[in-house]
């Protein structure tokens, strides 16, 4: 019992690193190392191992013996930034805003997943899974250019799923899903104190300070309810709806301040801002639907075919509410879109022991330009994966997968509440490595 403790401790552990989003908006799409080999194309049909836990319970009658998957996602991320003429506060004469590039804005982190089934009966199956289907952060130095938009963005999210699935008769069977979800946020930006306080005789872009709101950790409670439809032994679709899930994040925010500084607030009556106090966020992780489709053309050849739809516009803004009363709510409009994600794959079998995958998808981005912030600077993708499996026993399998993500240039045109404006583009990619384990039994 000690052991299982240990390993779920070190799980909960890895999967709070999870911070890397590779799918438009803060979404972590990579989930299974064996479907990242198809673009996650069918992912809520194929029903190939116990990952569709999460991708489609109902799935889960299919099933005759216990499955296991152990599942590792490499994930590096790499964006640039490049200056257009930002600039500082109107009402300081929209001087350059002065800093460098930011350097790299993206990362690399490795993201494990864990899920199992358990077929109870010939018409009932339990399942239990594990994994991280969110997760961002975005670093810069605190000498950019847009230090007073953004230096540090981060959200790590873990989802444990427990499901139920019922074999209504030989073609359909329905799911449903509890998923419990933890998850804590840091946000970070300089404070151009030298603007807000000019009239104190400071000088612009030259006496900044940190502010800082890193949360708590956050529990709350969503559902996900699926159907899969089997209309012949080589033929399935496949339905899932996972609801939205609302995190109430409360931390501590602090300001660090120059020496300059303290000496003009210390002029000030109480209370005085930029003091440090508790904050308060809310943030809407989305809906999702995935409608998947899975046809087998022989004993060798199968296509897969996946439509994914994300509501992005429960993210209508995000606002830091603070204790102190002398300090204002920090408030950025983001006003996203509910978005499209459509993937096609194929897999082919050259012997009943080896495996080939290979599948491509486009990812629709929920930001429009004048919405854009160098927070979440996303865009429009396409993705291009292959993957190899191969069984080594009808115990265990293997399987290695690569996807390389295009993603479009990113411009961004965004003022900050001190006035500044930072005008630009970022361009980036994305790669993902994937290996996974599986285990019947």
């Amino acid at each position: 019992m000690r052991r299982s403790r240990i390993c779920v401790a070190v799980l909960c552990f890895l999967l709070l690193g999870a911070q890397v989003a590779m799918a438009a908006g803060f979404e972590v799409a990579e989930v299974s190392g064996r479907q990242l080999g198809n673009a996650y194309a069918g992912k809520a049909a194929s029903a190939e191992d116990a990952s569709t836990v999460f991708f489609n319970p109902a799935a889960m009658t299919r099933f005759e013996t216990f499955n296991v998957v152990g599942s590792f996602e490499l994930l590096s991320t790499k964006g640039d930034w490049k200056n257009k003429g930002s600039t500082g506060s109107p009402f300081l004469g929209n001087v350059p805003l002065t800093g460098n590039d930011g350097g790299n804005a993206g990362g690399t982190t490795l993201i494990p997943q864990i899920y199992f089934v358990a077929p109870l009966s010939e018409d009932w199956a339990v399942g239990l899974g594990v994994n991280a289907p969110f997760g961002l952060t975005t670093e810069y130095n605190d000498t950019w250019q847009g230090r007073y938009h953004a230096v540090k963005s981060e959200l790590k999210v873990i989802d444990i799923m427990a499901t139920v699935a019922y074999k209504l008769n030989n073609n359909v069977s329905l799911g449903v899903g509890i998923d419990y979800q933890m998850a804590q946020a840091e946000l970070t930006n300089m404070v151009d104190y030298g603007t807000i306080f000019a009239q104190a005789g400071l000088t612009p872009q030259s006496q900044d300070g940190l502010a800082s709101l890193d949360s708590d950790v956050n529990g709350a409670f969503g559902f996900s309810a699926s159907i899969l439809a089997e209309l012949s032994p080589r033929t399935r679709f496949g339905l899932n709806f996972r609801s939205e899930v609302k995190h109430e994040l409360s931390g501590d925010a602090t300001f660090k301040k120059p020496a300059a500084v303290l000496q003009v607030l210390s002029m000030m009556p109480s209370p005085k801002p930029f003091q440090n106090t508790t904050g308060y966020a809310t943030i809407t992780l989305p809906m999702q639907v995935y409608f998947s489709a899975y046809h087998e053309f022989d004993d060798q050849w199968a296509i897969l075919g996946d439509v994914t739809y994300t509501g992005w516009s429960s993210f209508e803004e995000l606002r830091i509410t603070f204790d102190n009363p002398a300090q204002p709510d920090s408030v950025k409009d983001e006003q996203w879109n509910n978005v499209w994600r459509v993937s096609l794959g194929t897999t082919f079998r050259p012997t009943p022991k080896w495996a080939l995958r290979f599948g491509v998808a486009w990812d629709q981005s929920p930001i429009d330009d004048e919405y854009r912030t160098p927070r979440i600077p996303t865009s429009d993708r396409i993705w291009v994966a292959l993957g190899v499996g191969y069984q080594f026993t009808d115990y265990m399998a293997i399987d290695l997968s690569y996807m390389h993500v295009f993603i479009d240039k990113a411009s961004v045109n965004d003022g900050a509440t001190t006035g500044q404006v930072l005008r630009g583009d970022f361009e980036g990619s994305a790669d993902v490595l994937g290996l996974q384990f599986t285990f019947s039994f």
